[in-house]
């Protein structure tokens, strides 16, 4: 596959690109001297399970509404590499992502959001909703997680190069060539978004209902009601049964649900935009008391959020 410009008159290239490459965002109005002289252009590959992209273009900006995702139904999470430029997302709950060359970025076609690029090029790994669900469940995690698990991830060299390999090489590559290098980076994808924090507590011989205790932790650490009672109710399990799966891990089960909001309260103070309060970002963790907040926070990392803001905010 492979779009550009080139074939349509100037005057006519940014709404050829709006309606041919732009067609799930709303697009912003160009300004004069950019419509007068944009150019973009694209090329990919469409597999079954994944698709990968090279696009460069001028700049261009829009938002994705609920009106898009109900009507065209594109249901996929893509991960990415600018190469060149600046990327700009902020999600409807109002954190912001700044990807700059060399950095990856993560998008999720599910989820209103705005973006802005510069004049860019960059590469993308479309990955079909269904292939993620295999490995995280139903209750796929917010973009900002999913960057995290990657960029701590040991895959990730390995899919930086992977994706590289394609961005330089795939127009003399033949289709079969292609399709292994794309599958290869889809599995790598799968298994580096698998939450490390988990699998790093699980070894084969444990009981399944820590694991799934784990998992259910992860997907449900911003509801208020989750507790050892709601965690039982869940997984169908008493509470001795497990209590003796986490104490076989000398863990325990609040001990574990408060370091998991923590962790991702951490994440958002780092991530997300200033105006955002800390008393917000503590209760999307399912953390509404303010001062034990503070006190717990301060506990595990050393420092109160205020503080960690104002460190984030001078690096």
């Amino acid at each position: 596959m492979s779009i550009s410009t080139s074939s349509v008159h100037q005057a006519q290239a940014y709404d050829y690109w709006r309606s041919i490459a732009f067609t799930d965002f709303c697009a912003d109005a160009p300004s004069k001297q950019i419509e007068h002289r944009f150019q973009a252009s694209a090329k990919g590959v469409t597999c079954e399970a994944a698709d990968f992209f090279v696009t460069q273009s001028d700049q261009v900006s829009g938002r994705r509404l609920m009106k898009h995702i109900d009507h065209d139904g594109l249901d996929s999470i893509s991960l990415g590499f600018i190469l060149q430029g600046t990327r700009r997302a902020r999600s409807q709950d109002g954190i912001e992502a700044v990807a700059s060359a060399g950095d990856l970025f993560v998008y999720d076609a599910r989820v209103p959001s705005e973006v802005s690029l510069t004049r860019h090029k960059a590469i993308y790994l479309v990955i079909r909703r269904t292939e993620l669900r295999e490995v995280l469940g139903p209750d796929i995690p917010p973009v900002a997680i999913l960057k995290q698990r990657l960029q701590t991830s040991p895959l990730m060299p390995v899919l930086r190069e992977n994706l590289g390999l394609l961005s330089r090489n795939h127009e003399t590559l033949t289709g079969g060539e292609r399709n292994v290098l794309i599958d290869q980076a889809r599995q790598i994808s799968r298994q580096a978004f698998i939450d490390r924090t988990v699998s790093s507590v699980t070894k084969e011989g444990d009981p399944l209902i820590f694991v799934a205790a784990l998992r259910h932790i992860e997907r449900n650490y911003a509801d208020v009601n989750l507790d050892v009672d709601s965690l039982c109710h869940a997984l169908k399990c008493s509470r001795s049964t497990l209590y003796r799966a986490f104490a076989a891990r000398d863990l325990k089960v609040a001990e574990t649900i408060l370091a998991v909001r923590l962790d991702r309260a951490k994440q958002l103070i780092e991530q997300c935009d200033p105006s955002m309060t800390i008393t917000s970002i503590a209760e999307q963790c399912g953390l509404f008391d303010t001062a034990n907040f503070s006190r717990q926070f301060k506990r595990r990392f050393g420092m109160t959020p205020t503080e960690r803001r104002h460190e984030v905010s001078i690096i």
